[in-house]
């Protein structure tokens, strides 16, 4: 298969058996009441890029974002064609208007390679063709931990004392950026989604809740907060809801 977007043959046999065994662990943890027909169209995607290119070509989500921006428009019901497009002429426009100031230039990609964080996939590409094992990628945003929280980081962090983590500026963000395996393409694992893991050298499959970066005395920390599942053998006979599955959350530190 050619080069597209980074895949090449290898990889996307590499994305087809990760997609079978994040399928399998689906079924195993949630039961097949859970297994939606997402799942069903993921063992198809490799074969949809070998026939029609990359997925952009055929993805619908950018359509989907926009009838979104639509819905959220407010309208006096008349005329409604004329109010989407001369919104969108003003946003065009504002754009180009921006750009084409005198002096103005467009904003360069914020990144930080002692960090190990960027503020777009864009950056955070840049930062691991320079050999960084991964990046943190999206806005940071400054939060307060709960107790919980605070003792589970300092058990993930040997030698952190928790007087140094409740005084020092914690973020989060939405991604990490990593390479997968020992090919050269890259995943990017969002806030809120499922993952398959290496933990205690078994395939574990965990749910990212929160990435977080702070430093203490200049020195920067990753961690991944994420919940663990067990699988149930007969899932038919149990009663307990998901959140009753879920029997650990924990932090894995990056750095």
């Amino acid at each position: 298969m050619a080069d597209v977007n980074g895949w090449t043959e290898n990889t996307a046999q590499i994305f087809h058996k990760l997609v079978l065994r994040h399928n399998v662990l689906q079924e195993e943890v949630l039961g097949k009441a859970e297994c939606r027909i997402t799942l069903h169209n993921l063992i198809h995607v490799c074969d949809c890029v070998k026939r029609f290119g990359s997925p952009d070509n055929f993805w619908c989500w950018v359509f989907e974002r926009t009838v979104a921006d639509y819905v959220n428009t407010p309208t006096n019901k008349r005329n409604i064609e004329h109010t989407y497009a001369r919104k969108k002429l003003i946003k065009e426009f504002t754009k180009l208007r921006q750009l084409s100031v005198q002096g103005k230039q467009p904003p360069f990609t914020e990144v930080s390679e002692t960090k190990m964080w960027a503020k777009t996939v864009q950056g955070a590409i840049q930062l691991i063709d320079k050999g960084l094992e991964y990046v943190l990628v999206g806005s940071l945003r400054r939060i307060q931990l709960d107790e919980s929280d605070v003792h589970g980081i300092s058990a993930a962090v040997p030698g952190l004392r928790i007087d140094e983590l409740t005084t020092c500026n914690i973020y989060t963000c939405r991604s990490l950026y990593k390479p997968v395996g020992q090919s050269d393409s890259c995943a990017l694992y969002k806030a809120r989604s499922t993952a398959l893991t290496k933990l205690n050298d078994e395939d574990t499959y965990v749910e990212i809740r929160q990435i977080f970066l702070f430093e203490v005395k200049e020195r920067p920390y990753h961690l991944v907060q994420v919940d663990v599942y067990k699988t149930i053998a007969n899932h038919a006979a149990c009663t307990q809801c998901c959140d009753c599955r879920k029997f650990s959350s924990i932090c894995i530190c990056l750095s």
